[in-house]
């Protein structure tokens, strides 16, 4: 337990003074929210108006995005030569994955859970929270399947132009950029098949409607997703990969 806290702490240190970590989960969340809900103004009305629209479908897909700092965290130690130090110390490959998914969980949720509190205020939404508690487990959903990925990856670019590219093109999908409604039965069909959908849905439901029982599933199935996507991180740990230090396509 001891060997899991001091793990957890210098990650997390690491996580709260790394600026792209915590820019693209603040400032580029909060740029934009303004940029899109500027642009789209004259077409919100009514309750929901642009600003509210995109603080509620931005900062999910900035979430997911933090699927990159997840992977590059697994790879710290290695970058910085303490990965052999960890190796030897008194510390279980358990501890090793889960003070990593927690750390970077605890930095990118915290971050997202500002700005949505900020933003709701701003533009008087109103804060319900099951989105906070579903934004820290959407968060810890990510971190999970960064860290499986990352704990293994050879490029870091290579890897994080894949991971970025599907999730950018399933938020478009998902009306994450633009709120749109189809009436052509394969659009609609594309459009459900986009995660952000649900995800986006959920939040809405929860904030406008007080419908909790959609988000309360949504939650469920992050947590739980969480959980098994760790326990195959824990299972597909290879000393030999947490010690490579050489991020082909990467410099510092």
């Amino acid at each position: 337990m001891n060997g899991f806290k001091a793990l957890f702490y210098s990650n997390l240190k690491r996580r709260l003074v790394d600026g792209f970590a915590l820019g693209y989960n603040i400032v580029f969340p909060i740029i934009l929210i303004l940029l899109l809900g500027t642009l789209c103004r004259s077409s919100g009305s009514g309750v929901i108006n642009a600003y509210s629209y995109y603080v509620i479908t931005i900062i999910p897909f900035c979430i997911t995005m933090g699927i990159v700092t997840a992977a590059y965290s697994c790879k710290d130690d290695a970058y910085a030569n303490t990965a052999a130090r960890i190796l030897f110390a008194p510390v279980t490959e358990t501890a090793i994955v889960c003070s990593k998914v927690l750390s970077v969980t605890v930095a990118i949720g915290g971050a997202s859970m500002l700005v949505y509190l900020g933003a709701s205020l701003l533009y008087r939404i109103p804060i319900r929270s099951m989105v906070i508690l579903f934004l820290i487990l959407l968060s810890f959903f990510t971190c999970a399947i960064g860290c499986l990925v990352g704990f293994g990856m050879k490029n870091f670019m290579v890897v994080k132009n894949i991971m970025t590219v599907p999730i950018g093109i399933l938020a478009t999908i998902g009306g994450t950029f633009i709120s749109y409604s189809v009436s052509n039965t394969t659009l609609r069909s594309l459009k459900e098949f986009s995660p952000f959908t649900y995800l986006n849905r959920a939040m809405f439901y929860s904030i406008y409607e007080q419908e909790q029982m959609k988000i309360g599933l949504v939650c469920t199935g992050l947590l739980l997703g969480g959980i098994l996507i760790i326990l195959l991180a824990i299972r597909k740990f290879r000393k030999e990969e947490f010690e490579d230090g050489k991020l082909s396509g990467y410099e510092k």
